[in-house]
């Protein structure tokens, strides 16, 4: 994975107002779902993060609510 887009990121969200802990959380959501599927970001669709998302539903047992927030 890219640092330079994991890093422009946290630039991004930071200058979007987005308190330090968020920016992290965020980016770490992003490398989470890149370690998930292994290939460019550029790459994924909507379908990708859907699939995601569900895995870490069932499989991980997120909450719902937290769901929203990544």
């Amino acid at each position: 994975m890219s640092k330079k887009l994991l890093t422009k990121l946290n630039e991004d969200l930071k200058l979007a107002g987005y308190k330090k802990r968020s920016c992290q959380s965020y980016v770490r959501a992003v490398r989470q779902l890149y370690d998930f599927w292994s290939r460019p970001l550029e790459e994924l669709e909507e379908q990708h993060v859907r699939e995601y998302w569900l895995h870490c539903k069932d499989e991980l047992d997120w909450a719902g609510a937290f769901m929203l927030y990544i």
